[in-house]
This record gives C-alpha cells, sequence and structure tokens, in this order.
C-alpha cells in the first residue's frame, strides 16, 4: 500500500474543507492540530516504517470521522485508491 499517498489525500481533503468539523471546539481543536502536526512529522521523517505509517493513518482517518461529518466509506474509498 502507497500508505504516504493515503495519508496525503486524506490530509488534502481536510485541509481542503470536504469534510465539516463538529463537535466540542475544545477536544476537536486539540485533535485537529495533533492531527496537523503528525502530517508535519510524516512529511519530514522518510524512516517511519510502514507499521508505524498504518497506524497513524488510522488514527488520523479516525479522527476525521469522529470531529468531522467525514465517513468510514470515504476513509476506506482513499485507502482502496492506495491499495497494492
Amino acid at each position: 500500500m502507497n500508505i504516504r499517498g493515503a495519508i496525503d489525500e486524506t490530509m488534502d481533503k481536510f485541509l481542503n474543507d470536504t469534510w465539516t468539523v463538529h463537535g466540542q471546539i475544545d477536544m476537536v481543536d486539540e485533535h485537529l492540530r495533533h492531527l496537523i502536526d503528525m502530517s508535519a512529522k510524516i512529511n519530514s521523517d522518510y524512516t517511519m516504517s510502514d507499521g508505524k505509517l498504518n497506524r497513524w493513518l488510522g488514527w488520523m482517518q479516525g479522527v476525521l470521522c469522529v470531529c468531522t461529518d467525514a465517513t468510514l466509506g470515504e476513509m476506506k474509498e482513499i485507502n482502496k485508491k492506495y491499495a497494492d
């Protein structure tokens, strides 16, 4: 799987307002700030293992499903595009 591609598309859709943010603003802001920090770390560290990237992708997509109107189905579609 091209994990970095799936992460990039997930973040692009989030940053380009594909999904509407909802929920308690304090909790959402904290999670979304962490999501952006994780994305920056991924883009600057090419030594991360596939296992770690997969865990981070899962966390990032999970946060977006909880904090926005993104759906699990949308996340699955993104991941299918980048499957080997």
